[in-house]
């Protein structure tokens, strides 16, 4: 529920602080990520044999978590591991298997 001291953009520049609002990104709080957690938990099992999901989620007026869309391409996934260092880790040969199977 905080966020490191920088982003990145799909070209990979990384930034300290907001473009448009100006904003610091270190130590920013999410105060409804545990609410986002909640609802990716309760829609992915709709998801048949979908096992890797990219969740676009917002929070609505009601501060209610709500999905935009869910992408099956791993989104982006790469703007997230510049940002957060390897998405895997220990299950990368796991993940690959389940991507690629056993080619």
């Amino acid at each position: 529920g905080v966020l490191g001291s920088f982003g990145a953009v799909n070209n990979g520049t990384t930034m300290e602080k907001h473009p448009d609002l100006g904003y610091a990104f270190s130590g920013l709080r999410l105060p409804f990520i545990n609410k986002c957690d909640a609802l990716v938990k309760e829609l992915h099992p709709a998801m048949g044999h979908h096992r890797l999901i990219s969740w676009d989620l917002a929070i609505d007026s009601e501060e209610d978590a709500v999905l935009i869309e869910a992408n099956l391409a791993l989104g982006d996934s790469d703007i997230t591991q510049t940002v957060s260092g390897p998405l895997f880790g220990k299950y990368t040969e796991r993940i690959l298997k389940e991507v690629y199977g056993n080619n």
